[in-house]
């Protein structure tokens, strides 16, 4: 009789508590009880090995993602690197503003923007511009000795490209990961494409406001005025070719008829 007396304290003592509980262990069986005390725990073990199973899974494709993107970071590096020096030597951030062209009365009297016209040339040529942009990017090899030791990139990873490779070129030494087929090709492609039509976008801007400007000023007798729009540009772009001045075809062929 003690001894049920005391099981009976024991259940009221528990049964406070978890007072929190829909059921209450008093009114259950002593299996009732074990069952419901081991289920959280299992539970909890059952739900942490999921999360662990999870989390390395998650673990092992972000592993492959970062695998697979050694590719893309080397190369985009590269060819944005070879991007940026191309923007510099055509001098094109020196003209954010078409008011830093320098002028000598009705003409344009500037090396930087004469240089800036004739660089654009290559634009003319899309496809061609994108190939040698690419060829390039392939073998970027940074000039500046801060870069080199630097840890942005690993400078000395060789890049394979099967359809640029130099004669002789050992295509078994490059991992799977530094390889570039057409996909990747493709992407890098279009990324320099990008490119270069903002700057023929921006190179426009300013050549057309060359134009503007020099239709504008230039005196009422002159040997370059004409009815016609087409005869005109055709005339401005003659003049200002022969200065110095090379207009691109979206700015020069605007007026132009036929096919």
């Amino acid at each position: 009789m003690s001894s049920t007396h005391n099981e009976h304290n024991d259940y009221e003592q528990l049964d406070e508590a978890i007072g929190h509980s829909t059921h209450k262990l008093f009114n259950m069986s002593p299996n009732d009880v074990l069952v419901q005390i081991s289920l959280p725990v299992v539970l909890i073990l059952a739900i942490a090995t999921r999360l662990i199973t999870i989390g390395q899974g998650m673990s092992n494709q972000t592993q492959n993602e970062a695998v697979l993107d050694l590719w893309k970071q080397h190369l985009i590096l590269r060819v944005d690197r070879t991007l940026d020096r191309w923007e510099e030597k055509s001098g094109l951030p020196q003209f954010s503003d078409f008011g830093r062209v320098y002028w000598d009365g009705h003409w344009p009297r500037d090396d930087r923007f004469s240089q800036l016209c004739q660089k654009a040339r290559e634009l003319a040529d899309l496809e061609r511009m994108k190939e040698t942009l690419y060829r390039e990017a392939l073998t970027y090899q940074p000039s500046e000795t801060n870069e080199q030791a630097g840890a942005v990139a690993n400078w000395s990873v060789t890049l394979y490209d099967p359809r640029y490779a130099a004669a002789g070129t050992a295509s078994n030494s490059v991992p799977p990961e530094y390889r570039i087929d057409d996909t990747r090709r493709q992407y890098a492609l279009h990324h320099i494409e990008e490119r270069c039509k903002r700057w023929s976008r921006e190179i426009e801007t300013l050549q057309w406001k060359l134009v503007d400007r020099l239709a504008s000023e230039l005196p009422v007798e002159n040997n370059l005025t004409d009815a016609r729009l087409d005869v005109q540009m055709k005339n401005i772009t003659s003049a200002l070719e022969a200065r110095g001045y090379p207009l691109l075809p979206g700015i020069s062929h605007e007026y132009r008829k036929g096919p």
